[in-house]
């Protein structure tokens, strides 16, 4: 991956959260702040990120190179009207395309370290396959979109656990004792919710120390951005205790809470008339919020946000405010 680039993976727990729309404008903004960008729809069997980009799904993408390897893969960028933002589509009319092996989901992953641009955007598929979680593992920090609906926010915790138990698992030796223990974890599926890391990091340590260190320090390095979706109001700005309690006592992690954008008909309107919400109405408070999340991406997206939850309520405070004064 060359050095001055950043891929930021963005996912979500379930569908219908916003996902797609948030990874097409924060790609949008990022471009209009003057950034080369990249946007790459990976949700492979269910792409639809050229919607959200307000285009035509009229050119090659990830299924063509997947049935033809040999395809050069920068050859896939086609140039949007933003002039620093090029897009890869994803699986098109191609069928199966979630299916794919693991060793042409590694080629993708090594030809999307070797592209070049400032920004690589990655919209992820929603929920917890194996596609999903290793696209997501290509860099420690990536944005995790949730609603805050009690669902939403489970299905946000579930992901992470996930995440982390196959980061884990890739990081064990094949064969190993600690990796049988590990899958056996995983087939024990009625027990899966009571499932902790620290009960998984006790495991392994009883049979390899080792390992479970180099575990422990591997997860601390892991830096997950939650951005909240189609939030109502100020009042719902208790969801960063409730994830910081989750995520410490089940995952053993401190999650770091990027950004906010709340509700707006701007959203659905947009949609409805197949643009971009940025092309639509970028005054709106929704893409007021993703101008905000742009901007504070190119200024400390490499810096540790886990302690930093009042800076994030007064940001999202004032910028509220704004909208309804």
């Amino acid at each position: 991956m060359r050095n001055e680039t950043k891929i930021i993976p963005i996912a979500g727990g379930k569908g219908g959260i916003g996902k797609s729309l948030i990874a097409a404008n924060l790609s949008i903004a990022l471009a209009q702040l003057g950034h080369s960008t990249i946007v790459i729809d990976l949700d492979l069997g269910g792409s639809n990120l050229h919607l959200m980009l307000g285009l035509q799904n009229e050119n090659r993408g990830i299924g063509d190179y997947v049935h033809n390897p040999k395809l050069p893969f920068e050859s896939l960028c086609v140039q949007t009207e933003w002039p620093h933002l090029k897009f890869i589509p994803g699986d098109g009319t191609t069928p199966f395309l979630a299916n794919i092996s693991y060793a042409g989901k590694q080629n993708i992953i090594k030809e999307i370290q070797n592209l070049s641009a400032e920004y690589i955007i990655l919209d992820l598929g929603a929920g917890t396959s194996f596609n999903t979680l290793d696209f997501f593992q290509i860099v420690n920090r990536g944005i995790l979109v949730t609603s805050g609906d009690r669902i939403s926010l489970i299905n946000m915790l579930s992901f992470l656990k996930n995440f982390l138990l196959r980061t884990i698992d890739r990081t064990l030796p094949r064969n190993s004792k600690a990796r049988i223990q590990i899958q056996d974890i995983y087939s024990q599926s009625s027990n899966r919710a009571k499932v902790t890391i620290n009960s998984v990091l006790n495991t392994i340590r009883s049979s390899d120390a080792e390992a479970a260190n180099h575990i422990s320090r591997l997860c601390k390095n892991i830096q997950p951005r939650i951005v909240y979706n189609m939030i109502h109001g100020l009042q719902e700005l208790r969801l960063v205790n409730i994830i910081n309690k989750s995520a410490k006592n089940i995952l053993s992690i401190n999650p770091s809470h990027m950004g906010v954008v709340f509700v707006d008909q701007a959203v659905p309107d947009s949609i409805r008339n197949s643009v971009s919400l940025l092309r639509y109405d970028e005054k709106s408070i929704a893409a007021q919020c993703i101008f905000c999340l742009a901007g504070d991406i190119t200024q400390s997206w490499d810096e540790d946000l886990s302690e930093a939850d009042q800076v994030y309520i007064k940001k999202t405070t004032d910028l509220f405010n704004k909208f309804t004064e």
